[in-house]
């Protein structure tokens, strides 16, 4: 009778010590409700209409404050993201060059078709950018899932649209 109990003992404390599946952990939200927007404003076939920079230092640096390029139409989202980098420019006008480094960061998002289907989830982009002068790249985030205002982030400037291509 003890060994009984000793083992349903046991038995609970194993199983109350397991660690939670992946998809049990609390990973950000960034928008509660699904995109509307089926497409982005663009200045030309190659360059997305980014309107201002930020003035939030954080913004675009961090997974916690990333670029929103998410549309209604996830498959536009790799499409988008060079589309923002061609509307980019350095401090001084430098061509902005961008090297992809990795996916990272799960989140919840209802926009996702692809990843985490069942658990409508999404990876973050992190690329890094660079310009002449600059020594070390930066490092940006980018939600291709959830849409929402998206500005350069500081450090950068934007091309006139007469002079983009």
């Amino acid at each position: 009778m003890e060994n009984k109990i000793l083992i349903a003992l046991l038995s609970i404390l194993i199983f109350a010590c397991a660690t939670p599946n992946k998809f049990e952990k609390n990973y950000p939200t960034y928008r509660e409700n699904r995109n509307t927007l089926e497409q982005l404003e663009h200045v030309n076939d190659s360059t997305l209409h980014v309107t201002s920079t930020s003035t939030d230092p954080k913004y675009g640096y961090t997974e916690l404050k990333p670029i929103m390029l998410g549309v209604y139409d996830c498959d536009d989202g790799a499409d988008n993201r060079m589309k923002f980098f061609n509307a980019l420019l350095g401090p001084n006008g430098e061509k902005v060059t961008a090297k992809r480094i990795k996916t990272c960061c799960p989140f919840h998002t209802l926009n996702s078709q692809t990843v985490g289907r069942d658990q409508k989830f999404g990876l973050l982009d992190v690329w890094e950018l660079s310009y002449e002068g600059i020594e070390t790249p930066l490092t940006i985030y980018i939600n291709l899932y959830d849409q929402g205002e998206f500005l350069a982030p500081m450090g950068f400037t934007l091309k006139h649209p007469l002079n983009s291509n």
